[in-house]
């Protein structure tokens, strides 16, 4: 079951990228959740599942902590604890100490990089003993969710891997430093020029990063007499791929009087592959109607024979590295006009962790094929009464 995120903010400070036309952006540090907990099933792969939903838009800076409250459960050799988003999954721990931690578990435990060994933390306790809460490093590395998203499912689970041992855990959070979308600058768009305006948001921090989806292109503060007189364009340098946000609308002809519509840009203005038609909002006025600004789905060319560039989902599958560049071109003289701003929404896909290798560990001074197992409660026909018993 999903639950959604409450928000408790914890701290916020300021970080300046200044990577080519990205403008300086606050990065937000807070928690989030947190999320109810439940009984762990025993011995079952499916475990239990808890998922916290952002619903803001920002982009992985660092996680930074994960918090498990009220877990507690019998033989930590067991559990096997991972959170999932964007496709990543990332090991809190797995079986620390395999098979082997007869270890029990009952605090609020937190996991943070560079926090103390859990395998060994559990280890040297010894055979029925309780791992007081505390802060613990993670086996997993939480370096894998940076770049992406941070909208969407966060799924902590847990599950146990051997019977006859139970648990449940009460609550989960986790702590989380994000960024906004960079933001380009905007400018004078000069009238009647080929070139136009274009603005640069470079990201270079996105890792082996490749978009997961391309949602949307926002221009703040958009001013223009005669709408008919601009086009507007996303491209990916890099790539070469380019997307028409909009297309000198309502010019239906390649005649050089065809100004197209004459109503006027005056807001800020969203482009996706769907939503209201913008030919259909500028047809509805003259020219001393200004566009209501909002969500639009792109307008491209109206002129027959023109080629239709392709939808923003083409960007999906390509670097989210690199430099995106709005261009603003006015077609016709004697209306000019600028924007303020611009910025992009997009899920970034990270890489995935390497999976993670169990190691079985012989007996000091034991034969090859020899393993120490310490098994409790009669479980898996293994009996422990506080010695060690060699299989």
């Amino acid at each position: 079951m999903a639950f959604s995120s409450r928000f408790f903010f914890v701290a916020a400070f300021c970080a300046i990228f200044l990577t080519g036309g990205r403008s300086a952006r606050a990065q937000i540090t807070a928690d989030y959740g947190p999320a109810t907990g439940g009984a762990i099933p025993d011995n079952t792969a499916a475990g239990f599942s808890s998922t916290i939903n952002l619903a803001a838009l920002a982009n992985v800076s660092s996680l930074n902590g994960v918090t498990i409250r009220g877990l507690n459960h019998t033989w930590a050799g067991d559990l096997i604890a991972t959170l999932t988003h964007a496709g990543v999954t990332v090991d809190l721990f797995r079986q620390p100490n395999g098979v082997n931690e007869s270890t029990n578990l009952n605090g609020n435990y937190t996991f943070v990089p560079g926090g103390a060994n859990f395998a060994t933390a559990l280890q040297g306790l010894g055979d029925n003993a309780t791992l007081p809460g505390g802060t613990y490093a993670p086996s997993g590395t939480f370096g894998s969710f940076s770049g992406a998203t941070a909208t969407g499912d966060w799924t902590l689970k847990i599950a146990d891997a051997g019977p006859q041992d139970t648990g449940a855990y009460s609550d989960w959070s986790f702590n989380l430093t994000s960024v906004p979308p960079p933001r380009g600058t905007g400018g004078a768009i000069p009238d009647d020029t080929p070139a136009g305006f274009f603005s640069d948001i470079v990201v270079g921090n996105a890792g082996a990063a490749t978009i997961a989806s391309f949602q949307s292109v926002s221009i703040f503060s958009l001013t223009h007499s005669l709408v008919g007189d601009l086009t507007a364009s996303l491209e990916h340098v890099e790539t070469g791929t380019r997307v028409d946000l909009f297309n000198r609308i309502g010019r239906v002809s390649d005649d050089q009087f065809d100004f197209g519509d004459d109503s006027n840009f005056a807001g800020s203005y969203t482009f996706t592959d769907g939503g209201a038609s913008l030919a259909d909002q500028a047809a509805a006025g003259n020219s001393s109607y200004d566009v209501p600004g909002g969500t639009y789905a792109r307008s491209t060319s109206q002129v027959p024979g023109k080629s239709d560039p392709d939808p923003l989902s083409v960007f999906a599958g390509e670097s989210a590295n690199g430099t995106w560049r709005l261009r603003i071109v006015d077609g016709s003289g004697g209306d000019i006009g600028s924007f303020a701003a611009w910025d992009f929404s997009a899920s970034f896909a990270a890489v995935p962790e390497p999976g993670t290798l169990g190691l079985l560990l012989p007996l000091a001074g034991a034969g090859l094929g020899v393993f120490t197992f310490r098994r409790g409660q009669n479980k898996n026909a293994f009996r422990r009464n506080n010695t060690k018993e060699l299989v």
